[in-house]
């Protein structure tokens, strides 16, 4: 037997492993991340129940009523209290001065800064997030 050809240390295996490591990283820097790039930074404070608990009860973390932020968005049994949201939205701005097209301004100002608060990707086009009739008050100072 050939010590230097089954030896995991001699150079070639070595070359071989890092080849190997730099070969998965490179694929792992073009898949499709699920962490925001602000994950771990301070703007980061939003993020979604780990699977791991969810699976311990699964309706323990299922909004039953109202859900808050973009993860259960398009929730059909949700969306009466969507509408109670947009028509909330209005009736606030309306009486106080700013507009519903200036509160859309604003948020669209934000977005960026708004997709940084959450830890996941928010899969949600800017279009439905500045549209998003809840939750975006506390990013914006009208």
């Amino acid at each position: 037997m050939n010590s230097q050809s089954s030896s995991p240390t001699a150079n070639g295996g070595r070359d071989d492993a890092v080849i190997t490591i730099a070969t998965t990283l490179d694929q792992g820097i073009q898949e499709r991340w699920l962490l925001h790039p602000s994950a771990g930074k301070k703007s980061c404070c939003i993020f979604k129940v780990r699977q791991c608990l969810v699976e311990i009860n699964k309706k323990t973390y299922q909004p039953h009523i109202v859900s808050c932020g973009p993860y259960h968005y398009g929730d059909q049994h949700l969306e009466m209290i969507q509408q109670h949201k947009r028509r909330f939205v209005r009736d606030l701005l309306v009486p106080n001065g700013p507009t519903l097209d200036h509160y859309r301004q604003v948020v669209a100002a934000m977005e960026e800064e708004i997709r940084g608060c959450y830890s996941e990707t928010i899969s949600l086009s800017s279009h439905v997030l500045i549209m998003f009739p809840q939750g975006h008050a506390g990013y914006c100072q009208l």
